[in-house]
């Protein structure tokens, strides 16, 4: 999936992604071991060529995970204790968008600690 078909098939989604993960200068990504443990790594995210691209050393761990296993999850950095400042701009509650799946959820901040059980949210994606 190229950034310029999420730009035009979800363009709030693109904007938000923008803001959050490129405005920064650096994302965190999850890959998978070789043990099958996760593994959290910064990374600078580039738009080259209406892709999403990431700044990794060749010979990195977070590399080797994904030539072995292609998934990769990303995620923003949150630079505030309260998440004021990343994920959790709504106060304490937590907002989840999946695409090309699809879902979107919230997680109702019950206290700084805490949150509710997830509940379906329609508010980024373009159905």
């Amino acid at each position: 999936m190229r950034w310029t078909d999420i730009e035009a098939e979800q363009p709030r989604l693109a904007e938000i992604g923008r803001e959050k993960l490129l405005a920064a200068g650096v994302a965190l990504l999850g890959t998978i071991r070789r043990d099958d443990t996760p593994r959290l790594s910064p990374a600078e995210p580039i738009l080259w060529d209406g892709d999403l691209c990431f700044a990794m050393g060749w010979h990195s761990g977070k590399v080797g995970d994904l030539e072995r296993d292609p998934r990769i999850l990303v995620h923003n950095i949150v630079t505030k204790r309260d998440g004021s400042d990343g994920e959790d701009d709504a106060g304490n509650d937590q907002f989840v968008t999946r695409w090309p799946a699809m879902r979107e959820e919230v997680r109702r901040g019950t206290s700084a600690q805490s949150h509710a059980a997830p509940e379906p949210i329609s508010d980024l994606l373009v159905r």
